[in-house]
């Protein structure tokens, strides 16, 4: 078994004066859609600034050489009890990043036989290559809505920047 992270992501920073808070374990606790479908367990014993290095090592990885062109982080731990800690996306990000998912999607396709597509593991793959479910996750907006990465990332703008701020991290097991 193995764990991830869940990422909450906003596009303003976070002000615990006004009533902000981070978003715990114990907010999937009773998320049927997530606990047990996904996760075997949620948990808070994480570390922000080691996730925030591994989500931005994975878009490294993902982007390749030349990653700085479309998206830039910062890590900055200071005395208040908040971080800062954002990540930008620049244009073309998206474009990018779903590049070399896209060429192994159509390899698949063009495999798929109707054998294939009757067999329930093969039709698997596909939706693989379409959303890792056992990836990062991020917990977006007021309402935290739950979401795998790559479904996060299609949901931005394609033609211009934009500044998420990292609110917190969760682990979990799967």
């Amino acid at each position: 078994m193995s764990h991830s992270r869940i990422f909450q992501l906003r596009t303003e920073r976070m002000d615990i004066k006004n009533g902000d808070e981070r978003v715990t374990a114990d907010y999937f606790v009773d998320n049927n859609c997530f606990i047990g479908p996904i996760a075997d367990y949620v948990s808070d014993d994480c570390n922000p600034r080691e996730d925030f290095e591994d989500l931005t090592e994975f878009f490294q990885n993902v982007l390749g050489e030349g990653y700085e062109t479309h998206f830039t982080h910062h890590y900055d731990e200071n005395d208040t009890a908040i971080p800062e800690a954002y990540i930008t996306f620049r244009p073309g990000f998206k474009k990018a990043y779903f590049k070399e998912q896209y060429a192994a999607f159509l390899k698949l396709v063009e495999k798929t036989s109707l054998e294939n597509f009757m067999d329930r593991f093969y039709i698997g793959s596909l939706e693989e290559a379409i959303r890792d479910k056992f990836n990062f996750y991020v917990a977006e907006g007021d309402d935290v809505y739950l979401c795998p990465i790559d479904t996060f990332l299609r949901g931005l703008p394609d033609d211009e920047e934009i500044t998420y701020w990292l609110w917190g991290t969760v682990d979990y097991h799967y």
